[in-house]
């Protein structure tokens, strides 16, 4: 699995090889929610911490291409799950060193309170957001993940204690993150 996300890393890094390339980190914290198609479910959302890294490749003066791989706790008060996501943004700079970003995100599940049966092992969310890089590489972002694929098995099932089992769960991973990076 690991293999897998850095081969996926390094493909979309590799098409943008001659232009201006930078590395960095970042981490900050995430408040997240999962969503469910189950009318009257709304658990109680959840705050958990991500850390990690990127390289900025600069594609023109307003467009950059920003792959990262981050450590992320995310989930809803009463279980929350562990995810490598491998977000791959594109930044647009509309003024300066002020950038908004978008893109497609892979969530890899590492790891959930009480284990992962019943989850999907990768979910595929949206991400898009607002930034501002200070010309010293210190760098502040808001940004709003939203699940585009369901983090909940298909075939789970859940016992509804009136004798039949529920299926067809659904639930997609809301996540707002605010942190602090550094561009070397």
């Amino acid at each position: 699995m690991t293999r897998n996300l850095l081969l996926l890393f390094f493909m979309a890094t590799t098409g943008v090889a001659f232009s201006q390339t930078a590395f960095g980190i970042k981490a900050g914290l995430n408040v997240s929610n999962i969503h469910y198609n189950i009318e009257g479910a709304s658990p109680e959302g959840a705050t958990g911490l991500y850390a990690g890294t990127f390289v900025d490749f600069t594609l023109s003066p307003k467009f950059h291409l920003q792959p990262e791989v981050m450590y992320s706790v995310e989930g809803i008060k009463d279980g929350s799950v562990t995810f490598v996501n491998v977000p791959v943004v594109l930044k647009w700079f509309f003024a300066e060193n002020i950038q908004l970003h978008a893109g497609p995100q892979l969530g890899v599940v590492i790891d959930a309170e009480g284990g992962t049966n019943g989850l999907e092992s990768t979910i595929l969310s949206g991400v898009f957001g607002l930034g501002y890089e200070m010309p010293s590489g210190f760098q502040i972002s808001t940004r709003f993940a939203m699940g585009a694929t369901s983090i909940i098995d298909k075939n789970f099932k859940v016992d509804s204690g009136m004798g039949y089992d529920l299926v067809g769960i659904k639930g997609w991973t809301r996540t707002f993150q605010l942190g602090l990076g550094y561009k070397f």
